[in-house]
């Protein structure tokens, strides 16, 4: 993947939300699990400003795609790690206000990106202007090309059952050079 590339834009079919479930939650979305590293932030000069006491890391969808492309491909072969890759809107943003513990998964991410216009509007409010609204349902498709040019496999992880079943057929139809090693649904069991 050529990191310096303007686009990797493919065309969208499909919407998946990114979202990271809970012990107890049921979640409707779908999340990526890749290997974690040191915060990226910390070795790159990144823009990573704090909106609502979450870190955001300002980018364009593009950089977005190489960011975690040059994470699992870092990390590949290692076991055990993960990073977590979240997007905020401004629900999100809200919940977190509420919710001390998704407030704190959040500031644990390895990436979080500004996700939807409401983010926009509150970075131009509080003086913290966002570069671009990097959101899964965008990005995803981006993220799928890049990983079939790279290698990368990919699991799909979370919603109903059969939604990552569903999305794994339609990687499978649009992106066949892709390999899915597996799928699960979100509704986990507090065991």
């Amino acid at each position: 993947v050529d990191c310096q590339q303007e686009s990797l834009r493919g065309n969208c079919h499909v919407a998946p939300s990114v979202r990271r479930p809970t012990d107890r939650q049921q979640i409707d979305g779908l999340f990526l699990v890749f290997p974690k590293r040191r915060p990226l932030h910390k070795e790159r000069k990144m823009d990573r400003p704090t909106l609502f006491d979450i870190p955001i890391d300002n980018v364009r969808m593009d950089e977005a795609v190489c960011l975690i492309l040059e994470r699992a491909q870092e990390c590949s072969g290692e076991k055990e790690r993960f990073s977590q890759v979240s997007f905020v809107n401004a629900d999100c943003a809200n919940i977190a206000a509420r919710n001390t513990r998704y407030h704190q998964v959040l500031q644990s991410s390895t990436l979080v990106f500004a996700d939807g216009i409401g983010m926009r509007i509150a970075g131009r409010c509080l003086g913290v202007p966002i570069v671009d609204n990097v959101n899964g349902t965008d990005l995803f498709p981006q993220l799928l090309t890049a990983a079939a040019t790279s290698g990368l496999r990919v699991f799909l992880l979370g919603g109903r059952p059969g939604i990552a079943a569903a999305v794994q057929s339609w990687i499978e139809r649009d992106y066949p050079h892709v390999t899915v090693v597996g799928v699960e649904h979100g509704y986990f069991r507090a065991d």
